[in-house]
């Protein structure tokens, strides 16, 4: 064998072996890229599932859009991904009560309380549920204990929750304390003068009552509280003036302009002088909207329920 054939031979040798190491090391290199392929791509998993902050904030907007049920379920999971504060447990105890689930709004919000003993909505809330669960006395020991450690802001709402609860234990003169010390608290806040002016009303005392509701009217227009009149007049109605069926005040609405003068009607038909005129305007409105007296006046309890339960939601929010 030449020297040039032995030279060419231990290239060609040397060539293999070049190959084989190649190979090896393009081996570990895709094992080691796809490892790091697959960590890139667990990590990307675990940034795609929403944290317990994320879900946390996702609960606050379903809860500013009044998706109770889903926010609930959002301030859930972030507690079980590890957000386990007072607030998130108060703001899931107030989507419970929201959801009409007061036994399980109890439990979380006293953890809201165990969490963080200063916790003024806790406390609100918790007493709305205990209230709605019919544990009054519970209720009231609450508001008490909010109202000792309440900012300014919530004074009025949770003085107004106390007396509305003492009120529907027959506790007047508690509930009476309450409203006058919103009014002492807040001279031109008109809930005040509003509830006061209500349960002097149910204790008989109508004159009182017609003056409490009076003063709401610099503030408010009187329409907005015409249940609270009509409540208060219509009980001293039945103590001072005649009561008249539907069909009496129909047939005296069209009798009426056959007797002449307004004045000459109500004299003969014996109506004091302002029920006619009230009679005609109702009678008009029926009319034009073809309905009857009894369809309007339905219509107007309804309206006078919702806007109840609205002042109860606008309650439970200030808390």
């Amino acid at each position: 064998m030449s020297v040039s054939d032995a030279f060419l031979l231990s290239l060609n040798k040397l060539d293999w072996r070049l190959l084989g190491i190649t190979a090896i090391v393009l081996c570990e290199a895709f094992v080691g890229g796809m490892s790091v392929c697959y960590a890139a791509e667990a990590k990307n998993l675990q940034n795609a599932s929403p944290t317990a902050e994320a879900l946390y904030q996702e609960g606050l907007a379903r809860r500013q859009n009044q998706d109770y049920k889903f926010a609930a379920e959002k301030f859930s999971e972030a507690i079980a991904r590890g957000k386990k504060t007072a607030d998130t447990y108060t703001y899931l105890g107030e989507m419970l009560i929201q959801l009409e689930r007061h036994g399980e709004a109890c439990a979380t919000l006293s953890e809201a309380i165990r969490l963080d003993p200063e916790n003024v909505r806790a406390y609100g809330f918790r007493a709305i549920a205990l209230e709605q669960l019919g544990k009054r006395e519970e209720a009231i020991q609450d508001y008490s204990a909010a109202l000792v450690k309440a900012p300014d802001e919530l004074i009025v709402s949770l003085l107004e929750a106390r007396g509305n609860t003492y009120w529907a234990m027959d506790m007047l003169d508690k509930a009476a304390e309450d409203f006058e010390a919103i009014i002492v608290h807040d001279p031109k806040d008109p809930r005040g003068y509003l509830l006061r002016g209500k349960l002097l009303g149910a204790k008989g005392k109508f004159r009182e009552a017609i003056d409490d509701l009076s003063l709401t009217l610099p503030r408010f227009h009187r329409h907005l509280y015409k249940e609270e009149f009509d409540e208060v007049e219509g009980s001293m109605s039945t103590k001072t003036r005649r009561q008249y069926t539907e069909e009496f005040k129909t047939e005296a609405v069209q009798v009426g302009p056959r007797l002449g003068t307004t004045g000459c009607a109500d004299r003969d038909l014996g109506i004091a002088d302002h029920l006619l005129y009230r009679w005609r305007v109702e009678q008009q409105q029926a009319e034009e909207r073809g309905k009857t007296r009894q369809d309007l006046r339905a219509e107007e309890a309804e309206l006078v329920r919702l806007r109840r339960e609205n002042a109860v939601l606008k309650q439970e929010r200030d808390f």
